[in-house]
């Protein structure tokens, strides 16, 4: 979350009290509010019980891909080296047929 900088940028912008007014439970800004009625009521919070996001590296619809194309990768590199084996095989036993025939 901080290692883009946006909430620097966020509080240089906003200013910090209204920074944490939004991004900080704690603040005061979230004692009573006032609905669409315009009553005030008392803020809920989190009444989904959502947990804390967790930063990743990248998404993991894109390690999905990256698994998939470095699978394809080794399929394509065994594939390729069985077939070069079998044509070293093939090469060495006509040689050994010709050494045979001589």
């Amino acid at each position: 979350k901080n290692a883009c900088g946006r909430p620097q940028r966020l509080k240089d912008v906003w200013g910090k009290d209204v920074y944490d007014c939004y991004h900080n439970l704690e603040s005061s800004c979230f004692e009573n509010v006032t609905n669409a009625s315009g009553d005030v009521v008392e803020a809920e919070l989190n009444t989904k019980g959502a947990e804390e996001p967790e930063a990743a590296l990248l998404p993991r619809k894109y390690w999905i891909t990256i698994g998939a194309i470095g699978t394809a990768l080794v399929v394509i590199m065994v594939s390729f080296l069985v077939v070069k084996k079998r044509g070293e095989d093939n090469k060495s036993k006509q040689s050994m047929e010709l050494k045979q025939l001589n």
